[in-house]
């Protein structure tokens, strides 16, 4: 029988109860290949016309066989004992999960109780002492941001200028604004991107209120190169 999951094919017509009568009844592969007269007697639904699917599909069965058998005689460069799971690397991973802001993680590792509740060895405390972790952490924090050098381009030059900086600037931030978050009728309402953190530019094209500012013309717009 075959397991489409695992790709491998199987011979056609021979399903679970089917390999079970001819597993129990004759034995493997090579039994039934070297006896195929016997399986007309046994006593399942389509015996008398099986040996002639199985000589039909001889290459397949075989094929399915090598792909279901478990390889157990691996040649591996390390030894079973090296193999063990070893107890968790504390300071590595609390580096890690500080990295990428894993609060609930990095204060299971600074407990000692990394992986504890999930049945494995748990990771003995970091050396670094958790006060000292919270200072480091504290320090590693962004400074916070200034809208001093925000800008809203309100003209063409203003928006030549930020194109030139777009160019220039090895990264930097994309979005948009709409009118909606459905993504069928929302309609773009402006653009804004910055090239380092605090330096931003907004670009309204399609502001509509009272005290609305004048914005740049759609045709001016799409021929600034």
């Amino acid at each position: 029988m075959g397991d489409s999951s695992d790709n491998i094919p199987g011979v056609p017509g021979v399903g679970e109860k089917t390999a079970q009568a001819l597993l129990q009844g004759l034995g493997g592969l090579d039994t039934l290949y070297a006896e195929p007269e016997k399986i007309a007697a046994l006593s399942f639904r389509g015996a008398k016309t099986m040996a002639a699917k199985l000589e039909q599909n001889k290459d397949v069965a075989y094929l399915s066989y090598q792909l279901a058998t478990i390889k157990t005689d691996v040649e591996l460069e390390l030894t079973c004992e090296e193999l063990e799971v070893q107890p968790p690397a504390a300071d590595d991973l609390l580096a890690l999960f500080r990295q990428y802001e894993f609060k609930r993680w990095t204060t299971d590792v600074e407990a000692g109780k990394w992986l504890q509740a999930k049945g494995g060895k748990p990771a003995a405390k970091p050396a670094e002492p958790a006060a000292a972790a919270q200072a480091e952490a504290e320090d590693e924090r962004p400074p916070a941001l200034s809208a001093e050098h925000y800008v809203t381009i309100l003209d063409e030059a203003t928006l030549v200028t930020w194109i030139d900086k777009l160019k220039q600037a090895p990264l930097f931030a994309f979005d948009t604004e709409t009118d909606s978050l459905d993504n069928i009728s929302a309609n773009m309402v402006g653009l804004s991107f910055a090239v380092e953190p605090g330096v931003a530019a907004y670009v309204p094209v399609a502001h509509d209120y009272l005290d609305a500012p004048d914005q740049i013309p759609p045709r001016a717009r799409t021929g600034v190169t």
